[in-house]
């Protein structure tokens, strides 16, 4: 795969845009596939990619590549990662960019059942092959969640599947499944575990991608916001909410997503409802942001299962200096007064904090 250099080469191109190579028949990225399966809650509504977003950071550019250049010699992927990074959704691009995805099945699986379900038509199935990447024809995506919850006889039964999918890659078959197997766990510790079977282990190692958490990728943050809120205003009729004021979004930029992209689309997608006028304030993102456990302002109460203390001290910190310049207009001198800091110290700390005006 080409390295990428400035401008938009072809090895950029083929992680920005993950399309650009895509074999003729296949639908554009940004249509909805109406023939593929709607996975609510991670499909964030099946109408855009994480891949053609106006500004995608460094690093999703590198985890892509990474899933790239492994699809293309590869009918097998393993994504590691967090829960809520978005691993469902990266093997929902890849279906749709090198499939004719409005034509070949998608299937999702949790359970020992639904694996036995979907593997039970390996040989024979329903659906008639379908020309796509590389003059080679997918049968279908089938994405395993969390494998290390499965059973062992499960697992067994997976592992066997992917030897048998990569030997008639390897052969020259013109049908072949991909499939995209999914953790949050680290697999060396599964194994050791006795959560993992060693032989699955051996067969995902080499075809494994991590999949970074929010807080390493936050230069994607404003770009996935708008994103939400645009897939929002789709399902909500009745929505105001056009864009996020300036401080919501600075906002959004400075939390710290302990449950990365799912719980910033929550947040956004409540707020979303909440709001009353064009733009999205701090006000509706932090009411939306307490409906769970991640208030941004402590409590008091010191939970049972306590607390990581920096990061309460931080949001709370990071509340109050957005309180301030919100309702000086970003004035940082004024705002500084309302702290009790001089303004030396306000735009060092909001230079430390990432804290800027959209």
């Amino acid at each position: 795969m080409a390295s990428t250099n400035s401008g938009r080469d072809a090895g950029e191109r083929s992680v920005i845009g993950f399309n650009e190579d895509r074999p003729s028949g296949a639908h554009p990225v940004a249509r909805r596939q109406d023939g593929s399966r709607h996975d609510s809650g991670t499909d964030w509504s099946g109408a855009r990619e994480l891949s053609s977003l106006p500004h995608v950071s460094e690093v999703t550019r590198q985890m892509l590549a990474e899933v790239w250049a492994i699809a293309i010699d590869n009918p097998n992927l393993l994504l590691r990662g967090p829960k809520g990074v978005g691993k469902k959704h990266i093997a929902r691009m890849l279906h749709n960019t090198t499939t004719v995805a409005s034509s070949t099945p998608y299937l999702v699986v949790s359970t020992n059942e639904e694996l036995a379900r979907a593997l039970s038509g390996y040989e024979s199935l329903e659906q008639a092959p379908v020309s796509g990447e590389w003059g080679r024809t997918w049968r279908r995506t089938l994405v395993v969640v969390e494998v290390q919850c499965l059973a062992m006889s499960a697992q067994g039964a997976l592992h066997e599947a992917m030897v048998q999918n990569d030997a008639l890659k390897r052969s020259g078959a013109a049908s072949v499944d991909r499939i995209v197997v999914t953790t949050s766990s680290d697999i060396e510790t599964a194994v050791q575990k006795g959560e993992l079977s060693a032989s699955l282990y051996q067969s995902l190692r080499d075809v494994m991608v991590s999949v970074p958490p929010l807080s390493e990728r936050k230069a994607d943050i404003a770009s996935l916001a708008q994103l939400f809120l645009a897939c929002a205003r789709e399902r909500e009729a009745h929505a105001s909410a056009t864009t996020f004021a300036p401080s919501a979004m600075a906002w959004l930029e400075a939390r710290e997503w302990q449950g990365n992209i799912e719980e910033l689309r929550g947040v956004v997608e409540r707020a979303v409802t909440r709001a009353t006028g064009e733009q999205i304030g701090v006000q509706e993102l932090e009411r939306a942001a307490g409906n769970g456990n991640t208030s941004t302002v402590p409590s008091g109460e010191l939970p049972l299962a306590g607390i990581d203390l920096r990061h309460v001290v931080e949001q709370f910190e990071n509340h109050l200096i957005l309180q301030a310049l919100e309702r000086t207009r970003w004035n940082k001198n004024q705002a500084a007064k309302l702290l009790g800091l001089n303004r030396t110290t306000l735009v060092e700390m909001l230079k430390r904090k990432g804290i800027r005006a959209a």
